[in-house]
Formats: C-alpha cells, sequence, structure tokens
C-alpha cells in the first residue's frame, strides 16, 4: 500500500519552495467535501554549506490546487508555497517528509499513515 500523500516535485524560488503533491483520491474528495484533512510537509536542506532548521508547513487538503488524476486511486495537487529562511545550496538535496494528519472530536493530531520522504536535487 502507498502513502496517502508525498510530494513528488519542487519548484524552488527564491525564498520559497512549490510542493506538487500526489494524494490518495479518497483523502482528497473527503477534503473537499469538508473533512480537515492535512498534509505536513517537514522540508530540510542545506544552505551556506550549513544544515538548516527544519521547516514545518501543514496545509489542509482542501487548500491544494488540482492539477491532475494521476491513476484510479491518486490525485496530483498544488501545494501552498513554503517559506524557507535561506535558499538552498545548488547542486544540494532537498529532502521532504509528508505525513497526513487529521484531528479526532476530542481535537486530538491523528497521523492517518507513516510519513513519506523524498529527496530532490538542486
Amino acid at each position: 500500500m502507498d502513502n496517502l500523500a508525498r510530494v513528488i516535485a519542487i519548484n524552488l524560488q527564491t525564498g520559497e519552495l512549490a510542493p506538487c503533491l500526489r494524494i490518495n483520491k479518497g483523502i482528497y474528495t473527503a477534503g473537499l467535501l469538508g473533512a480537515q484533512f492535512r498534509v505536513e510537509i517537514i522540508v530540510t536542506y542545506v544552505s551556506n554549506k550549513q544544515d538548516q532548521p527544519p521547516v514545518t508547513s501543514t496545509q489542509l487538503i482542501s487548500g491544494t490546487q488540482f492539477v491532475a488524476d494521476v491513476d484510479s486511486h491518486t490525485v496530483r495537487a498544488r501545494g501552498q508555497v513554503i517559506g524557507l529562511r535561506s535558499q538552498p545550496d545548488p547542486h544540494s538535496t532537498v529532502v521532504c517528509a509528508t505525513r497526513v494528519l487529521i484531528s479526532d472530536a476530542a481535537g486530538t493530531t491523528i497521523e492517518c499513515w507513516s510519513a513519506d520522504t523524498n529527496s530532490f536535487r538542486t
């Protein structure tokens, strides 16, 4: 079984990262219908030859922009832009860890599936 969401591509601009996500179609549809599923993206990278502290972005799945159906089980969506503290070094690796979260009736955050990690070269 595949993870419920993962970053499949990134677009780096000065000071920001735009993630392209692959999201389970059931989770995506439920989000559009009002379920408060969130995708948490944790970005780590090197800038000025120094490891940077992780940057975390939590976005409602309903706040992503549909791009295309990937297959009968998943969609591709554009996530919201994530601000970075500094620009990643050229020819370095940017790592994106992704989790899908939802809150239960008591407000406790539940992780829906284990985190998925993907690396990208700048």
